[in-house]
């Protein structure tokens, strides 16, 4: 037993040397507040032989395939990446969502305010959540499919995309803003109309 303690321990001190590796390569050559491509950050990662999913240093963006959060940038735009620092640096602020392979929908789990992070449904750590059955909330965005209650009468919006079955909502209008970050249940009102999420489709 003492034996299979001193490994475990001698495996995690192994990881967090060579996760330093990443951080240290990424603070020393990315600068505050630049936008970068996925491709970019890649490439200075194959310029020093390490390889690495970038999400996994994300404040917004995180999996359980990930063994533990390390975040330096916010993800801003498919394969785009806004370098912050470590949380000590940026104090961040937002939401963080988890993506499953395989799916279409997306979750909320956690936020962040001013570098405080809190998950949702009371887990105390990333690894709490990570071994559970809790993918998270799902909340409405663009892409998202939705059937509300508005005005009085039950519809089916997409927010953002073209759907058959559906009516397609700006999400730069007052609608879709009013709309975005929303979860089943949740209320609107635009226009002096209310409304609520019934249930989303797909996100």
């Amino acid at each position: 037993m003492i034996i299979l303690i001193i490994i475990l321990n001698l495996n995690h001190q192994f990881a967090m040397y060579e996760m330093k590796k990443y951080i240290d390569l990424f603070k020393s050559n990315c600068k505050q507040g630049k936008v970068y491509e996925r491709q970019e950050l890649e490439q200075l990662l194959s310029e020093h032989r390490l390889n690495y999913n970038i999400t996994a240093f994300t404040y917004n963006q995180w999996n359980k395939g990930m063994s533990s959060i390390n975040p330096l940038f916010e993800k801003t735009g498919r394969g785009l990446y806004t370098y912050l620092g470590d949380v000590d640096e940026s104090k961040y602020t937002g939401k963080v969502i988890h993506k499953p392979q395989g799916e279409n929908n997306v979750y909320h789990i956690a936020d962040w305010d001013n570098g405080n992070l809190m998950f949702l449904n009371g887990y105390s750590s990333f690894n709490g959540w990570k071994e559970s059955l809790d993918a998270g909330e799902r909340f409405i965005q663009e892409g998202t499919l939705v059937k509300v209650n508005f005005a009085g009468s039950e519809r089916i919006w997409g927010i953002g995309i073209e759907n058959k079955d559906a009516q397609n909502i700006d999400p730069e209008s007052a609608l879709g803003k009013a709309l975005l970050g929303l979860k089943e249940g949740d209320s609107c009102s635009v226009n002096r109309n209310k409304g609520s999420i019934i249930a989303i489709i797909y996100t």
